[in-house]
């Protein structure tokens, strides 16, 4: 039997623990890995209300070199089938809403554990704010890459 060597065999421990890191979340890579604390909603067949997709909007955030951006979509799902064309009907407002509120965070809160949850709590209780009775159910990131 042939024997392997030394870099060989570090190279191979190195992955698997790698990969057990990356497993127990003990190491978390924005945009590859779920941040740990975040659970995903389960949707029943039928359970999901109409939706409404903003446009790919692409936000300067702030950075003191003045080059950082976020690319985000959003999808709003409207508690309501009679509310979709309220929702519709408001989205530049709620579409400046957005890119507002995500311009004014810097790129470090960005990467911070939890902070996309919080960014979807923030702009949720935002738009229910500007509309009537709670007419966003829940928002989703479709899209979220910063740089």
């Amino acid at each position: 039997m042939k024997k392997l060597s030394l870099p060989v065999v570090i190279v191979i421990v190195f992955v698997g623990l790698a990969g057990v890191a990356l497993k127990l979340g003990w190491v978390v890579i924005p945009g590859l890995t779920r941040e740990p604390g975040t659970e995903f909603r389960r949707i029943e067949k039928g359970g999901m209300g109409p939706i409404v997709k903003l446009n790919p909007l692409i936000i300067n955030v702030k950075d003191e070199g003045g080059m950082s951006y976020l690319k985000t979509t959003i999808v709003l799902e409207v508690a309501k089938k009679n509310q979709v064309e309220e929702v519709t009907t408001r989205l530049p407002f709620l579409t400046d809403m957005v890119i507002l509120t995500l311009g004014d965070k810097r790129l470090e809160e960005l990467g911070q554990p939890g902070s996309k949850e919080s960014l979807k709590q923030e702009l949720l209780a935002k738009m229910n704010q500007s509309l009537p009775s709670n007419t966003i159910k829940q928002l989703y990131f479709d899209e979220f890459l910063y740089e």
